[in-house]
C-alpha cells in the first residue's frame, strides 16, 4: 500500500488504540507523548493535536514519535511496502550526467532569450526529477533529493510564471536550477 491509501484507510484513531490509547467521546486521550493527568490530545480523522505540549502530526507522525523510529519504519508499520529495484541508482545517475551535458550543450547553442533558456533549463530539470522521484526506489537518498528539488523546482518555475521577474532575478534563478543540476550530476 501506498501513503496515501493507509491514509484512507487507517484512522488516527484506529492507531491510538493500537497502543492501548484510550479516547473518550469527545475525542480527547491522555497524551503517551509526556505525563498528565487529564486527556489533552485531540484525535481528529487523520491527525492528532496535543493541547498540553503541542504534539501534532498524522499517523505517521505518531508511530514515528511513539516507536522512536524513522519514516519509513513507521510506513512499513502501518502496512506500506514499496517494490525494490536493482541497481537503479549507478543507472539514473549516469543518464542524469548523460542529459545534463546534452541540455546544457543544446542551451549554449540556441539563440533565444535568457528567459526562454531558464525555462527550457527549468523544465528538463523538472523532467529529470520527477523520472527519478517515479523510478527510484521511494524513500531512498536519490528519491529524497529529487522529491525536494522537485518542490523547489516547481517553486522557482512559479516565480518565472506569475512574477515576470527581471533580468537579473532571471540569471539568479538560472544559476539557482544549475545548482540543482550540477548537485545530480556529482551525485552530492
Amino acid at each position: 500500500m501506498t501513503k496515501e491509501e493507509i491514509k484512507r484507510t487507517v484512522t488516527m484513531n484506529d492507531v491510538v488504540n493500537l497502543y492501548g490509547i484510550k479516547v473518550n467521546r469527545s475525542g480527547f486521550c491522555k497524551c503517551p507523548f509526556h505525563s498528565e493527568k487529564t486527556a489533552s490530545m485531540k484525535i481528529y480523522r487523520d491527525s492528532y493535536y496535543c493541547y498540553g505540549c503541542s504534539a501534532h502530526g498524522d499517523i505517521f507522525t505518531f508511530v514515528q514519535t511513539i516507536e522512536h523510529c524513522n519514516f519509513k519504519t513507521a510506513f512499513q508499520q502501518l502496512g506500506g511496502n514499496y517494490e525494490q529495484h536493482k541497481n537503479e541508482s549507478s543507472r539514473y545517475t549516469a543518464k542524469m550526467r548523460i542529459n545534463a551535458r546534452k541540455s546544457e550543450q543544446r542551451i549554449e547553442s540556441l539563440n533565444e532569450s535568457d528567459e526562454d533558456k531558464v525555462y527550457k533549463l527549468l523544465r528538463e530539470t523538472i523532467d529529470e526529477c520527477r523520472e527519478i522521484e517515479e523510478d527510484a526506489e521511494p524513500f531512498s537518498d536519490e528519491w529524497c533529493e529529487a522529491v525536494k528539488d522537485l518542490e523547489y523546482l516547481d517553486y522557482l518555475y512559479d516565480v518565472m510564471l506569475f512574477d515576470r521577474p527581471q533580468n537579473r532575478d532571471i540569471i539568479d534563478v538560472y544559476q539557482q536550477i544549475r545548482r540543482i543540476k550540477q548537485k545530480r550530476n556529482t551525485g552530492s
